[in-house]
């Protein structure tokens, strides 16, 4: 499979499922909310804060050739609108950065030790695919990127887990995803990835009641991300819209977790697989297959 296409798969895959996940997210008040955003003026469906931290991550990666983390958190504070659906306490950081705040005072201001969400998971597929040649460099990146606004050590490993799923898928060995998650972590990551590694050896296949319960289906980078890593195994093989349909139906973060599940489906099997009939009517999707081409080339030169 050409490689490029791989970059378009991640990061437009990306962007469709945090759309097709975002109606199904949180519970009946923010479902009834976002109906008032979830479309353009033009009729195209809308992303949330997910896709678009995604872009500011990528904007700022091309322009800097690299992390400089206060024009990342300038490209975060710039692009924030209500109307993406941003949390309460990320809303409240990226104002205050707006307005001229450090983020270093802020990052640890509204948790001890920072946040432990799942928003530097969410966005990190561009870090991925900018240093998928190098996993030191990217390491290093993850971190300068995710603690701007997620400090916490349990939202930069959440981060790490998405990155390696991808780069792993990229380079087509999808069958050591989950031993090689496995040795780097320990604690509650380690016991919720050998659960992923028991469910997908077995033929059975738990419902999205047991996923919930099991591996979780919340903000929280712990109770999402290896979800997402499970969920783009589970479905690797099949169509794009049934790993969508799932997540859908496993309530909760839903767009988060269909954001995250996607990027990586997508990084193994490209954007020529994604069949269906919303991609032709998703916001911005040119400008994300640019981001996604601008990475590319910009991977090759670190070869």
């Amino acid at each position: 499979m050409n490689k490029q296409d791989k970059y378009h798969g991640c990061l437009v895959g990306l962007a469709l499922g945090d759309a097709l996940g975002a109606p199904f997210e949180g519970g009946i008040i923010e479902r009834f909310l976002w109906k008032f955003f979830s479309t353009t003026k033009t009729g195209e469906i809308r992303y949330t804060d997910d896709t678009q931290m995604t872009i500011d991550t990528a904007q700022s990666l091309i322009a800097y050739q690299g992390i400089n983390q206060d024009a990342l958190a300038e490209h975060y504070s710039s692009s924030y609108q209500f109307s993406r659906g941003y949390g309460a306490t990320a809303a409240k950081l990226l104002k205050a950065i707006k307005k001229g705040q450090d983020w270093r005072n802020l990052n640890t201001k509204y948790f001890k030790d920072g946040s432990y969400g799942n928003g530097a998971a969410m966005r990190i597929a561009p870090v991925a695919l900018f240093y998928s040649h190098n996993s030191r460099l990217m390491q290093h990146a993850i971190e300068q990127s995710s603690v701007i606004t997620h400090a916490h050590p349990d939202a930069i490993t959440g981060a790490k887990i998405i990155a390696q799923a991808i780069v792993i898928m990229l380079k087509d060995k999808q069958e050591t995803i989950v031993q090689q998650l496995i040795e780097t972590n320990d604690n509650e990551y380690k016991r919720k990835l050998l659960q992923v590694k028991k469910w997908l050896e077995n033929t059975g296949k738990p419902t999205t009641k047991e996923v919930a319960k099991k591996l979780g289906n919340g903000i929280e980078a712990i109770n999402s991300t290896v979800t997402a890593v499970y969920l783009a195994l589970r479905f690797l093989n099949q169509d794009f819209n049934e790993l969508i349909k799932f997540v859908q139906n496993l309530k909760g973060d839903t767009d988060t977790i269909a954001t995250m599940s996607s990027a990586i489906w997508g990084a193994k099997n490209g954007l020529k697989a994604i069949k269906n009939p919303q991609l032709q009517i998703l916001e911005s999707k040119q400008k994300i297959i640019k981001l996604a081409d601008a990475l590319y080339y910009l991977s090759l030169k670190s070869v």
